[in-house]
Parts: structure tokens; sequence; C-alpha cells
């Protein structure tokens, strides 16, 4: 009989934010400072926000729904704490901005939010990466099943939030449409 091991539980949701202000607040943070360069390329990257930062934000009411929302991935984890949204940052990507690789140290859970997309693959899928896929695609001829996937991709569609394990490498693919994807990252304790 066949059993799954290690299963990786990631959460997607439906938000329902007014995301014209958001969008707008978004622009003129992006007018403050010249951000900072993690693993954005091409694109603005906001300094992080704490939780005191995000209260007289209209982020606010997002991060009550991050909030409630990350309750259920906790769970799947076995994590017992309160979720605690620790940090967050604003990601504005033109055309041909994307995220290298990477995943978030110190941190239970990380998430992000679109703001602003074209709701297709063409502003640039959330794609995750198995950690072992060179060994995986080694021994298998046909990678399309969830056994010997090496990939998972989510299409960035607006006011969609998705949380995931930090441990979990990601990126985010190119920018290949004409208008900005916006999309706020955090990281949960």
């Amino acid at each position: 009989m066949i059993q799954d091991i290690f299963p990786v539980p990631v959460g997607v949701y439906k938000l329902d934010a007014d995301l014209d202000t958001i969008q707008r607040w978004c622009y003129s943070e992006a007018q403050k400072t010249e951000g900072r360069t993690y693993s954005n390329s091409g694109g603005w990257q906001s300094n992080s926000y704490y939780p005191d930062d995000i209260e007289d934000t209209p982020l606010r009411g997002v991060f009550y729904d991050v909030k409630k929302c990350a309750f259920e991935i906790y769970k799947a984890l076995g994590i017992k704490n309160e979720p605690l949204v620790w940090d967050s940052w604003i990601n504005i990507n033109p055309y041909g901005g994307y995220n290298r690789v990477h995943v978030h140290p110190k941190c239970r859970v990380a998430g992000a939010f679109w703001i602003k997309s074209t709701n297709t693959m063409r502003s640039g899928n959330l794609t995750f990466v198995r950690n072992n896929s060179y060994e995986v695609e080694s021994i298998v001829d046909d990678n399309k099943n969830k056994y010997s996937r090496t990939i998972a991709t989510y299409e960035p569609h607006e006011n969609n939030l998705i949380l995931f394990p930090a441990y979990l490498q990601h990126h985010v693919e190119q920018n290949q449409s004409d208008e900005d994807r916006i999309s706020v990252s955090f990281n949960l304790l």
C-alpha cells in the first residue's frame, strides 16, 4: 500500500480588500524610499513594516484576515502559538521584475497577498521548488504526478492570499505584462 510521507500544506484564500486604496498607498510608500534588494530583481521592495507600523494603514484589515486564515495552516503544521504577522514588505514589479529562489528564515509561516495583477501567469507565477528536484528528475519518467513533480505554481490573482511553511524554496517568475505586479509579503511567528 502506498502511503504519503512529508506532505506540505499550502493555504490559498480569497479576501475582499479595498485594492484601489491599498494600491495608492503602496505607490505612495514607493515614493518615500529607494527600498531594499533581497530576492527581488528589477522591481522595488519596501523596507520592513512591523505590527505597529501597519495599524494606521490600508493594510490593517488585510493583516486581520491573514491572522484569521493562518490559524488553519498553523493547525496543519502542529504550531500551537497564535499567529503573529511579524514583518511585512511591499513588492512592486514592473515588466521584467522577478524574485530569485529563496526561503524565509527565522519565521514559521510566510505568505503573499496580491494587490495588483493581470490575474494571469503573465504577471509572474509564485513557484515552489522541491529541494531534491534533481534527484527526483533523475529517476522518474513523468514528473507530473503528486509524488514526482518538482515545482508547484500559483498564478497571482488580485485579492488572493497564499500561506506556506517558511522553509519552502520559492521564487516569483518574471512579470511579462505591461502592468505592475504589486504584492505584500510577510513572515509569521
